[in-house]
């Protein structure tokens, strides 16, 4: 039989039990809010990044009037550090570098540079890839670092012969527009 002597110890080991077992369920509450909130933080170091990161792609435009180039625009939200871009038209392979392209905005560089000349204009370029066998496409390839120095790579191809055949539209436009 148990005795007033025994009450107290049986209480007592009850209560401890209990206690352990609260302590156990807190502590797993919190291990989980403490998940929560790690992956919380992750997220928010993602978008963080995400949001001044550049983004680089190759186009080819106008220049002036006559004059067409091969640009690397930047069309993210942050800069570009270390950029070094390469580039290949009728088999020749042309590298820049730069150290810095801001958001926004683009670097240009000639589509075919022939020895020392710059070939800038649809006619010249066109003939030059006509008398190298070669097709209108443009690849090319960009290294650069984030604000984070984190390295980032793009690549692409541009097809040349787009301007080519507006440059056509518009002579023809101009030389007999409908009426």
């Amino acid at each position: 039989p148990l005795g007033a002597s025994d009450f107290g110890p049986i209480a007592s080991a009850v209560g401890t039990i209990v206690l352990t077992f609260g302590l156990l369920l807190l502590y797993d509450k919190q291990a989980r809010l403490q998940g929560i909130q790690a992956q919380t933080q992750r997220n928010q170091e993602r978008l963080m990044e995400q949001q001044f990161q550049p983004f680089l792609t190759g186009e080819v435009g106008f220049m002036n009037v006559t004059s067409v180039t091969f640009a690397i625009q930047n069309s993210g939200n942050g800069p570009a550090f270390d950029v070094s871009a390469e580039r290949t038209v009728a088999g020749q392979s042309r590298s820049w570098e730069i150290p810095r392209l801001p958001a926004g905005e683009k670097h240009s560089f000639p589509i075919v540079v022939d020895g020392d000349d710059w070939l800038l204009t649809t006619g010249e370029i066109e003939e030059f890839l006509d008398d190298h066998n070669a097709g209108t496409e443009i690849q090319y390839s960009i290294e650069c670092k984030d604000r984070f120095d984190e390295p980032l790579e793009f690549s692409g191809t541009v097809d040349f012969g787009v301007l080519i055949q507006r440059s056509n539209a518009d002579e023809i436009w101009e030389t007999d527009p409908l009426e």
